[in-house]
C-alpha cells in the first residue's frame, strides 16, 4: 500500500482510519516521583530487563538503543508514538546492536532486537480497546495479557500490569529465541513494573487535540491548504500500543479530507504532543536541526515518489505539532499557514 503523507503510515500503526483520538477519562494514579531514568523515557529501562538478559534471549550481543533513532531517517512514523510515551513518563526502551532503529512494524525488524514500551495510566484504555471474546495470551504472575504470538524468530505480546499497559516485541534470527524465553524476559518486565511508583497523571485535555473537530478548525484546515472545504475524517482504534497512546493519553490530532462527502481521500493531519517542548528539541537534534529550532519541514520516505511524505514540524506554544500531507510545491507554505493559525488561536 502507498504510503498517502506518513499519516496513513501511522494511522495504520497505531490501529485508527483517521487521526488520534479524544483521551479517556483517566482512573486515579499514585503521585510520585518516577524512577530516576538514564534513557529519555521517564522509566530507566535498565530497571526493567538488563542487556545481558536481552542479549540471552536473543542470541548476539546487544544494548540499549536510542529507541527514537527512525524519527531521524524518517522510515517510520510510528516513533511519534514513542515520543509520546516518553511524555507522560513510561518506558520507551529498544536493545539492539549499535545503530539499530526500531520502526514499530512488528516482525519486519531483520537484525536482533526487543522493543518494550510501558503506558502508564492504561487501564482505562486496556479495557475500552481489548476486543470482546478472544483467546488470552500467555499467562504472568501480576498481569493480563490479550493475543500475542511466536514464531519464525518473532514474539510479541500486550500485558496489563497494575495500570500499565505493555507491549514487548523481539526479533532473532530463527530457531534462537524460544517462545518461554520470551515470556520469561517478559515476566520479568512485568514484575519490575509492578514494583515501580507510577508517575503522577498528567492532564486529559489539551487545547488543540480537544478543538480539532471543531467547524473553526476545519475551516482553517480548508483556507490554509487551497480546497473549496475540508472535513474531518473520524476516529477508529484497534487493539495494540500505539492506539493505547493515542486513546490514554492527551496526545492526538485529526486526519482531514478535501470535502464534505468523504471524497478527496486523505488531505492533512495534524498530531500533538503536549508539553514537549523540550522532546522537540531533541527530535530537532537527530533530524540534523539545530535543538533551539520552532519549525522546520521534510520530505520523507524512500525514492518511490508514491511513498513520500511531506512533514512541517513546529512549536505551538509548549505543545509540539506535527502536520502530515501530501509532498508539493505548496505543502511546506500550507503547513506553515496552518501552524500560524494555530499559535494565533492556541498559543
Amino acid at each position: 500500500m502507498a504510503v498517502v503523507g506518513a499519516a496513513v503510515t501511522l494511522l495504520a500503526v497505531s490501529g485508527c482510519s483517521a487521526g488520534g483520538g479524544a483521551p479517556a477519562a483517566q482512573p486515579p494514579s499514585v503521585s510520585a516521583t518516577p524512577t530516576p531514568s538514564a534513557t529519555p523515557s521517564g522509566v530507566d529501562c535498565s530497571a526493567l530487563l538488563s542487556d545481558d538478559d536481552v542479549s540471552a534471549l536473543l542470541g548476539s550481543t546487544v544494548g540499549t538503543v536510542d529507541p527514537n533513532l527512525a524519527a531521524a531517517t524518517g522510515k517510520s512514523v510510528g516513533w511519534l508514538a514513542g515520543y509520546a510515551i516518553e511524555a507522560v513518563q513510561g518506558a520507551n526502551c529498544v536493545w539492539g546492536e549499535p545503530g539499530t532503529e526500531w520502526t514499530w512494524h512488528y516482525g519486519s525488524q531483520q537484525e536482533p532486537v526487543f522493543a518494550l514500551h510501558a503506558l502508564p495510566h492504561a487501564q482505562a484504555a486496556w479495557a475500552e480497546l481489548r476486543p470482546e471474546g478472544g483467546a488470552p495470551g500467555a499467562a504472568y504472575v501480576g498481569g493480563e495479557s490479550f493475543g500475542g504470538s511466536c514464531a519464525d524468530g518473532t514474539c510479541h505480546t500486550d500485558v496489563l500490569a497494575g495500570n500499565w499497559w505493555l507491549s514487548a516485541d523481539a526479533s532473532s534470527a530463527k530457531g534462537v529465541m524460544t517462545e518461554r524465553a520470551f515470556h520469561d524476559q517478559v515476566q520479568k518486565a512485568v514484575t519490575a513494573l509492578l514494583a515501580l511508583p507510577e508517575p503522577a497523571a498528567v492532564s486529559v485535555h489539551n487545547a488543540i487535540v480537544d478543538a480539532c473537530v471543531s467547524d473553526e478548525y476545519a475551516a482553517a484546515v480548508t483556507q490554509s491548504f487551497d480546497v473549496p472545504q475540508a472535513s474531518f475524517m473520524g476516529r477508529e482504534y484497534q487493539f495494540g500500543m500505539a492506539s493505547a497512546v493515542w486513546y490514554a493519553t492527551v496526545t492526538g490530532g485529526c486526519a482531514f479530507q478535501p470535502s464534505l462527502d468523504g471524497s478527496g481521500g486523505f488531505l492533512m493531519s495534524a498530531w500533538v504532543v503536549p508539553d514537549a517542548k523540550r522532546t522537540f528539541g531533541e527530535f530537532a537534534r537527530l533530524a540534523g536541526q539545530k535543538p533551539t529550532v520552532t519549525e522546520f519541514n521534510r520530505v520523507t520516505g524512500n525514492d518511490n515518489s508514491d511513498n513520500l511524505s511531506n512533514e512541517f514540524y513546529a512549536l505551538v506554544g509548549n505543545d509540539w505539532v506535527t502536520i502530515f500531507s501530501y509532498p508539493s510545491p505548496d505543502a511546506e507554505r500550507q503547513s506553515r499557514e496552518f501552524v500560524e493559525w494555530l499559535r494565533a488561536t492556541y498559543a
